[in-house]
């Protein structure tokens, strides 16, 4: 898939930074520059005259103009991401290589059709078996929200849990652990989405915290798990037109209904609380590990340099 070779492995933090730089302060200061932004984006929508059904709407995961959702993840996307360079090098000293222009596009890319394939594979599957019908097809306004969905979760999340976190972990404990504690702690900030019950909590810890870390142990860059969070996320709301992580209902490009037991469907959780989307994420980590042992992968690489960093080549 990617010609461009792996990042490095970090192996230790640089002298002249530590724990609290880059794991307290960086972290702290992308969610603060998070909301700031989304605060600024529903003041302008607000603006715009639809204040008075603003919080139905949000409520409802629904708002009157969702051809303005891509646009404003799009540009939410690229400043996290300008946040992000700007902090890291700011507060942790070192050069952004897990945002290295090396491999981006492809890398993203083929990311965005393994996220889109890996989740449809379930749905597929459930439609083959008839727990799943469909009822419409058409170009509905959710298609356009499905793909704001995508892009609103998928870099700050990545740069949050994949950028800062496993590789924290995995710099102090290794990649088993890295993935391991990324996972508990990515399922518990689910917990409080309004459709999530106790299953659909693990399913989803097991299928997106395996995945997305091996996702990033793989080339030790931050672009193939970006491009397969959002394939994931919005397949699921673009096109399949299901219910993502227990937000809400949506319509996208086709309209269809479960029928079966939760275990299997996922319920109110949509189709990423199935047991069944568990089993093909988990076997789909375990493929990209197993690349990830292999010769010229970012596992295999040797450690780097005792400053913990590589050349700034493509920061």
């Amino acid at each position: 898939m990617a010609d461009a070779p792996p990042t490095p492995r970090p192996r230790q933090f640089p002298k002249e930074t530590g724990v609290c730089q880059q794991g307290i302060i960086v972290p702290i200061a992308l969610i603060a520059v998070n909301f700031l932004v989304m605060g600024l984006g529903i003041s302008l929508y607000a603006a715009t005259g639809y204040d008075e059904k603003l919080g139905q709407e949000i409520q409802a995961g629904f708002f009157t103009e969702p051809v303005w959702f891509p646009l404003v993840g799009l540009i939410l996307c690229v400043l996290e991401i300008l946040a992000y360079r700007f902090l890291v090098k700011l507060f942790a000293k070192r050069p952004v290589v897990e945002l290295g222009r090396e491999g981006a596009v492809k890398e993203t890319a083929f990311g965005v059709g393994l996220g889109a394939g890996i989740v449809s594979l379930p749905m597929l599957l459930l439609w083959l078996s008839g727990h799943w019908h469909l009822d419409s097809v058409g170009l509905r306004p959710g298609i356009a929200v499905g793909i704001g969905i995508g892009l609103m979760a998928c870099v700050f999340e990545e740069l949050l849990f994949r950028g800062i976190m496993v590789r924290l972990m995995d710099l102090f404990w290794g990649p088993v652990w890295a993935i391991v504690l990324s996972t508990v702690v990515f399922g518990s900030m689910h917990l409080m989405n309004p459709g999530m019950t106790g299953l659909g909590v693990v399913a989803l810890a097991i299928e997106a915290g395996p995945l997305l870390g091996a996702a990033y142990l793989w080339r030790h860059r931050l672009w193939l798990p970006i491009g397969l969070h959002f394939g994931w996320n919005a397949m699921q709301a673009a096109f399949w037109g299901v219910n993502v992580s227990g937000t809400g209902e949506n319509l996208g490009l086709l309209d269809g209904s479960f029928t079966g037991p939760d275990w299997l469907t996922g319920g109110s959780v949509g189709i990423e609380g199935s047991l069944l989307t568990a089993v093909v994420a988990l076997a789909s980590a375990g493929v990209i590990l197993w690349y990830s042992r292999k010769p010229n992968s970012a596992l295999s690489e040797a450690p780097e340099d005792a400053s913990g960093t590589t050349p700034d080549t493509n920061s």
